[in-house]
């Protein structure tokens, strides 16, 4: 038998893996579909996904009522994650997005140690974070050269960076947030039930963002081209493929 932080540590590595592999088959699916169609897909079969292995471990039951705002609030987190990252790629492209990745890391290490106080704070802890900010701001701030030949582009470029920084900050936000509830019992402590009536919670919401999103002419043209559905469901298998492998993992 494993110790406890060999098998702690057995698991990360198993979830980053799977991230990766993620990133990798997102990549190759918003490729042949349109990505704000995905990700509102990825979201509505995610939440009867999980819903139904959780029927299958033994029932789904339904949160208290002062649970509710906190699986709400954790929704929105849960879809700015997704959206931030979709909307960011499009507007400033993968390179940009994947240079905004290691700010996830700082987020979460500064909601920890000095907002939310779930870590102790030390000088090592906190040179890291500096060292994280300084480095993860030069790649940001710098990346102004890519693409940008007027002023429609700069404000692109800018929305793009806006968009990315929801995303990272909203990721540790939720992975904080997300042990807090399960340590308070929220879902009676079940973090697989926890995760299916988030998704659950955010299938409505999503639909609602896909609709303002689709008000703007110009930001459906840098999506799809124009004259597309944020609704419409990919048809082609790449994509299915895809948003199956999103739902399950």
């Amino acid at each position: 038998m494993l110790a406890p932080d060999v098998q702690a540590h057995l698991c990360l590595i198993l979830v980053q893996t799977l991230y990766g592999a993620g990133s990798l088959v997102r990549r190759i699916a918003l490729q042949h579909t349109n990505p704000i169609a995905y990700t509102v897909w990825r979201v509505l079969l995610a939440g009867p996904s999980l819903a139904i292995q959780q029927h299958i471990q033994g029932g789904l039951p339904l949160p208290e009522r002062n649970e509710i705002g906190l699986i709400a609030v954790t929704s929105v987190c849960l879809l700015s994650t997704y959206l931030g990252m979709t909307v960011g790629t499009i507007l400033s492209g993968p390179m940009v997005a994947a240079v905004w990745q290691p700010m996830t890391l700082v987020f979460t290490s500064t909601f920890s140690i000095f907002i939310f106080q779930t870590e102790d704070a030390s000088a090592r802890k906190v040179l890291g974070v500096a060292c994280g900010l300084v480095g993860s701001f030069m790649l940001v701030l710098r990346d102004f050269r890519a693409g940008v030949v007027d002023s429609s582009a700069e404000s692109g470029t800018i929305s793009g960076h806006a968009a990315l920084f929801v995303n990272t900050a909203s990721a540790a936000y939720l992975t904080v947030r997300r042990r807090q509830l399960l340590t308070k019992g929220v879902c009676g402590g079940s973090a697989t039930r926890l995760t299916a009536w988030v998704h659950l919670s955010a299938a409505p919401i999503v639909l609602v963002i896909a609709w303002l999103l689709g008000l703007s002419a110009e930001f459906q043209e840098s999506a799809c081209g124009g004259g597309c559905s944020f609704y419409q469901p990919p048809l082609n298998s790449v994509a299915l493929g895809a948003i199956a492998f999103d739902a399950m993992v």
